[in-house]
């Protein structure tokens, strides 16, 4: 997937952050009378984050962030998808509302431009594509560690 994002800096210390990224995943459940079933999904992400800066006067910038945002789930139309009744225009598309957290460091290159390593986790209630058989009310967390660029202007 991909992760593409905006921060603007308020003061030294604290920036909001605006991000939309996409990840492919497969959601699996388990039913006792059926046993393992597999969703294969498209999630897009819209997020928002508060962002906190360590002090830093060296080229190495830490930082933590803390947010809320939607996940977007669109079943593929992959051959176990379209076994179970979803897919791709079948209807069954989702959103969740998520937490997010997280925290990483940004090594700079030059001026206006830096390396980021990033880890990115979001809490989230379960979707079940209105499938009354994966209904539930339990929660599940999506660990996202990620390696970009930064670009200053």
């Amino acid at each position: 997937g991909f992760l593409i994002g905006y921060r603007y800096h308020l003061n030294s210390w604290f920036a909001i952050q605006g991000d939309y990224g996409y990840t492919r995943d497969t959601q699996k459940y388990f039913d006792p009378f059926f046993g393992e079933t597999d969703i294969q999904t498209n999630i897009h992400q819209l997020t928002g984050e508060a962002v906190i800066s360590a002090p830093s006067r060296s080229r190495v910038r830490p930082y933590g962030l803390a947010g809320i945002g939607g996940l977007f789930f669109r079943p593929t139309n992959s051959l176990n998808n379209s076994f179970i009744g979803v897919g791709n225009g079948s209807g069954n598309n989702q959103t969740k509302p998520a937490f997010v957290y997280g925290g990483g460091v940004d090594f700079d290159i030059s001026k206006y431009l830096a390396l980021r390593a990033e880890y990115r986790g979001l809490f989230y209630k379960i979707p079940d594509f209105q499938l009354p058989g994966l209904a539930s009310d339990n929660f599940t967390h999506m660990a996202q560690p990620s390696v970009g660029l930064v670009w200053r202007f």
